[in-house]
């Protein structure tokens, strides 16, 4: 399932030309979730799972009874994603302003988590589906050209 690519902009927001992975890194300051990230994907929320799986748990198991669950593997497998395609690329200017065009491109990597996370709306669950498999795809190609 490729990414759906809208921009959904707040009323008023001007459209962004490059989003980074993370303010925080762009301010130099340290990651707020510690090293948890930079480890495995089994140390993450259902790392078990491939990430495609959770992206699409996020739109199909709305009225699960563990939708907490998914939704919290949604926000972390994200999270791990994004500092996952950051340490294998280079040439972050690209991967920013291609990040986005992607559905709320406006929102960092970290704010889009914490955004679906905390709305549980189906439009910013979608993002947040689209954001994942959008990374998925840029890992894969980065890790095609190597």
């Amino acid at each position: 399932m490729k990414p759906i690519f809208n921009h959904n902009y707040p009323k008023g927001a001007k459209m962004t030309e490059s989003t980074p992975f993370a303010k925080w890194r762009e301010n130099n300051e340290p990651d707020p979730h510690g090293e948890h990230y930079s480890k495995g994907d089994k140390q993450i929320a259902y790392g078990h799972y491939p990430s495609e799986v959770i992206a699409t748990a996020l739109v199909h198991n709305v009225s699960d009874m563990l939708f907490i669950s998914w939704l919290t593997a949604g926000k972390e497998h994200l999270r791990w994603l994004s500092r996952k395609l950051h340490r294998l690329t280079n040439d972050h200017k690209a991967i920013n302003e291609k990040r986005a065009l992607t559905s709320l491109g406006h929102l960092t990597d970290d704010e889009l988590a914490n955004t679906f996370y905390l709305s549980e709306s189906l439009e910013d669950l979608k993002a947040g589906r689209d954001r994942i498999l959008w990374l998925i795809d840029r890992i894969k190609e980065v890790n095609a050209t190597e």
